[in-house]
C-alpha cells in the first residue's frame, strides 16, 4: 500500500457515486419536466432549471434525463462508468438493446477519445485537424513550436503571418 492508495480509494468511492447519482438527478428532473412541475415555481422549464438553487444547464439536464431514460430499465450496474460516456452511448444501447452490455463495457474500457471514435463522433475533428495540418505544411514547412507560455507568441505568430502573405 502506498500513500496514494486512500486516496485512490476514496476518490473511485467518489466517482461511483456520481455515476450513481446522476440516474437519480435524471429521474427527477425528468419526472419535473414531463409532469410540469417547475409551473410551481416559476414560468418555463428553462426557468427552473436557471434558478438559483438548481442552476443546472440545458445540457446537463438533457444529458441527465437521456442518461436515466437510456439505462433505467438495464439490469447491469453502470455507477462504475463516467457519466459523460455514459451519455455518449445512451442512444447506441437505445437503438441496440441486444448490444447494450457490449457498449457498456466500451464505455467501460475506452477512453472518452476512444470511445468517440469508435461511436464514429470525430470524424469532423479528424478531417478539420487534417486540413489544419496540410495549412500548415503549406506556409511553414518547417516544425514552428509557438510557447504560448512567453510573452512573444504573438510577435511570433504574427511574423509567421506575414511570411506566408509574402508567399516567402
Amino acid at each position: 500500500m502506498t500513500e496514494l492508495t486512500p486516496y485512490l480509494n476514496k476518490l473511485l468511492t467518489l466517482k461511483r457515486q456520481v455515476g450513481a447519482s446522476i440516474f437519480v438527478i435524471g429521474g427527477l428532473l425528468k419526472a419535473i419536466r414531463d409532469d410540469e412541475l417547475w409551473k410551481e415555481q416559476t414560468d418555463s422549464w428553462h426557468g427552473f432549471l436557471g434558478l438559483p438553487e438548481i442552476s443546472y444547464s440545458q445540457g446537463f439536464a438533457s444529458q441527465s434525463i437521456k442518461v436515466f431514460e437510456s439505462f433505467s430499465t438495464l439490469k447491469v450496474v453502470v455507477d462504475d462508468i463516467e457519466p459523460y460516456k455514459l451519455y455518449l452511448i445512451a442512444d447506441k444501447v437505445q437503438e441496440e438493446p441486444d448490444k447494450a452490455e457490449d457498449w457498456i463495457e466500451d464505455a467501460r474500457q475506452l477512453s472518452r477519445s476512444d470511445l468517440k471514435v469508435k461511436l464514429g463522433k470525430v470524424r469532423e475533428y479528424i478531417s478539420l485537424e487534417g486540413r489544419i495540418e496540410t495549412f500548415l505544411a503549406e506556409i511553414q514547412p518547417e516544425p514552428y513550436i509557438v510557447d504560448r507560455r512567453k510573452d512573444n507568441w504573438r510577435e511570433k505568430f504574427a511574423a509567421l503571418i506575414k511570411t506566408w502573405e509574402k508567399g516567402e
